[in-house]
């Protein structure tokens, strides 16, 4: 069972414009730097209502992180009777037209989800984690998408370290070959079954067609008028050109004495 980690969020509204929160603004974020924490600061895509019930939901609040997932400047909260959990970062500060206004928060008590995170490892090209540093993912080595010149990216590294990492290891590379091989050759005898389905389908569709318009040339009418929809297994008339009543009419009775076109749904246009 993984550890509970609980974090707080300390929410603050400052205008810079007064010297006496201007101060208090600068060793808010003199500290928080100092104390390794990283500003995220974006313009709100939300509403003003929105915003302002978000920062009301969560000022001075604990919350539980998700460790489902780890990220390196944010993470989710766990779902409660009382909300479906929130997406937070560490330390968020809204951007606004009037840059007076310094409005965001930061979470305390993060220093078990900074550890967390120091311990948490995931690929570069697929992003799956792990709990120690295997090395290469393999996970995605298979992946269709993968190319020769992206495999470096199968490096693990740890989650918030910068990657630089450009060559490729000689025994990863036989490795991706020769998995590639096998999975192209899986993919070729997948498509190939699929070929012959559908083959399959289209020539018991077409001996239904066939047998459909046997029956239909016998009721005198424009074959050209008529459709079967084979993926409802059904026969419209009047599909391309709309019947008069007495047309269709003409035609129920007709139906009502074949016993092959009775066992299709009909419909008229």
């Amino acid at each position: 069972m993984k550890n509970q980690i609980k974090v707080t969020v300390n929410y603050y509204r400052l205008d810079t414009s007064k010297v006496d929160q201007c101060k208090e603004y600068n060793e808010l974020k003199t500290r928080l730097k100092k104390e390794g924490y990283k500003l995220f600061d974006s313009i709100s895509m939300t509403s003003y209502d929105a915003k302002v019930k978000f920062f009301n939901d969560i000022r001075n609040k604990t919350f539980e992180v998700d460790t489902n997932y780890i990220f390196d400047n944010q993470f989710n909260t766990v779902k409660t009777e009382s909300h479906s959990g929130y997406r937070l970062f560490d330390w968020k500060e809204e951007i606004y037209p009037n840059k007076s206004i310094k409005e965001g928060y930061f979470c305390t008590g993060i220093e078990a989800l900074n550890e967390l995170r120091q311990k948490t490892y995931h690929c570069n090209y697929c992003g799956k984690q792990y709990n120690e540093n295997i090395g290469y993912c393999k996970s995605c080595l298979n992946s269709q998408y993968l190319e020769e010149n992206q495999i470096h990216l199968l490096e693990v590294t740890e989650i918030g370290k910068k990657y630089k990492n450009t060559k490729t290891s000689k025994a990863l590379l036989k490795e991706y070959n020769k998995v590639q091989k096998i999975a192209r050759l899986k993919k070729l005898e997948e498509s190939k079954a699929q070929k012959l389905d559908s083959i399959k389908k289209d020539i018991a569709a077409s001996k239904t067609k066939y047998k459909i318009f046997k029956e239909i040339i016998k009721l005198n009418v424009s074959i050209d008028n008529v459709i079967y929809y084979k993926h409802n297994d059904s026969i419209c008339f009047g599909w391309r050109t709309p019947l008069q009543i007495t047309e269709i009419e003409i035609i129920k009775k007709s139906i009502k004495d074949s016993t092959i076109l009775k066992q299709y749904k009909i419909t008229f246009e």
